[in-house]
């Protein structure tokens, strides 16, 4: 049965387990997975299994997979995803699941880019415009004036 685990910035993990065959999750109380998160939207997304295999489905909202957002379309979970919902981490836990591959994983959580779509970054990084590295700006305030690791030049963060 598949394990959701919630982390709530500070606090220790809440287990969920999956015992139904679709799980909302949001911050209203009506969902099968209620967050206590306001940056969560009420029906946030759907956790659903179909078969042998467990999706992630975004209802409008932000939902970020290993660091991406996935939009609205159904992605299958892989054992030891990590789902972003608003500042709630939730691992996904099912040791009948396979793991995805590490290079995906690694990259993803480093640079905001699976290898196929490097031009698509997480929000906090931006491309040097001298030499093409990514650098982490974090939450800088747009304009503000951010050096690149490599090539040391100074340029205007988006």
């Amino acid at each position: 049965m598949p394990v959701l685990l919630v982390r709530y910035p500070g606090k220790s993990p809440i287990r969920y387990e999956m015992t139904t065959d679709a799980v909302t999750v949001g911050s209203d109380r009506k969902n099968d997975l209620p967050l206590a998160d306001r940056s969560a939207a009420q029906r946030h997304c759907r956790i659903e299994m179909r078969g042998e295999a467990v999706y992630l489905t975004g209802l409008g909202s932000q939902t970020l997979l290993n660091g991406r957002d996935i939009g609205d379309d159904p992605v299958k979970l892989c054992n030891g995803d990590e789902i972003t919902v608003g500042h709630t981490r939730i691992t996904f836990d099912d040791p009948h699941s396979p793991k995805r591959p590490i290079l995906d994983r690694i990259t993803t959580r480093l640079f905001g880019f699976k290898k196929e779509k490097r031009e698509e970054l997480l929000p906090g990084f931006m491309k040097c415009r001298s030499c093409g590295t990514t650098i982490h700006i974090g939450a800088r305030a747009p304009g503000s004036t951010v050096g690149c690791p490599r090539c040391k030049s100074m340029q205007e963060a988006p």
